[in-house]
């Protein structure tokens, strides 16, 4: 049996996490796995996310062998990861907001967190804050709409940057704020926008090259030489555009939805 990495997120989002890993050349089978039918995680209760990915995980190990998880989602890596690692033995990969190199990489000592809600309020990134940055400011802003303005850019729809602006109005006020950590993965397709609205002065920092780097290093070289099969499945049907637009920029083989309860 084949086994594939599988990186999973509640949507689109993790696709930019998907990029940097299939930039490596790993030469191992891809499995995407977008959960759009519980988009956005930020708004579901902890135990409810919980059940959902354990399902997920035990669905798709009923049908291949899996070598690697990636998590893709900031949201579901601070409440789910302790409960997968005790569920698999084998190596699974969260999303951790990079905060400690914000925290190298500010001048003014004032940094910003722009994730979902359910990430802001989680004990794990103040103990982030309380490990790394303590001696910084910290300012912090969640969006749910932010993850959904997310998906109609990478399905190439028109965004409204005012509504963007009205988001990380926070950060523009602050006016010595220099860095902003993107908490959520499905931020990195916005940055651009992000860049205009908040001014080419402050750095924007996406954790998705950090967590394809800790990948590269936890698999070990596959020497076998074959097609390396990248499918891509969703847990509620999207439009015939959507899946051209996969095909053309992020070079899936296959598109199938399926249903896990």
């Amino acid at each position: 049996m084949f086994e594939y990495v599988v990186i999973f997120d509640s949507g689109l989002g993790g696709l930019s996490v998907y990029q940097e890993i299939q930039k490596r050349y790993l030469n191992y089978h891809i499995l995407y796995i977008a959960d759009n039918l519980y988009l956005p995680y930020g708004e579901l209760e902890d135990q409810v996310l919980i059940d959902r990915v354990v399902a997920i995980v035990r669905y798709l190990m009923r049908f291949i062998g899996i070598k690697l998880v990636v998590i893709a989602c900031n949201t579901a890596s601070t409440i789910v990861l302790p409960q997968l690692r005790c569920m698999l033995a084998i190596d699974i990969v969260g999303v951790v907001p990079a905060i400690k190199v914000a925290v190298d990489q500010t001048k003014t000592g004032v940094i910003g967190l722009l994730a979902t809600p359910a990430t802001i309020k989680r004990q794990y990134i103040q103990d982030l804050y309380d490990r790394y940055a303590s001696h910084c400011q910290l300012i912090k802003v969640g969006s749910s709409e932010l993850v959904l303005l997310a998906e109609q850019k990478i399905i190439h729809q028109k965004i409204d940057n005012d509504s963007l602006l009205s988001i990380v109005e926070p950060f523009v006020l602050h006016q010595s704020l220099d860095v902003v950590v993107l908490g959520c993965t499905h931020f990195h397709f916005l940055e651009q926008d992000l860049q205009k609205v908040l001014g080419q002065e402050k750095i924007l920092l996406d954790s998705s090259v950090y967590i394809a780097n800790r990948v590269e290093s936890l698999l070990e070289v596959n020497e076998k030489r074959y097609q390396c099969y990248h499918c891509f499945i969703s847990t509620k049907g999207y439009d015939n555009k959507v899946y051209q637009i996969l095909s053309n920029y992020f070079f899936f083989h296959s598109f199938s939805v399926v249903d896990i309860v």
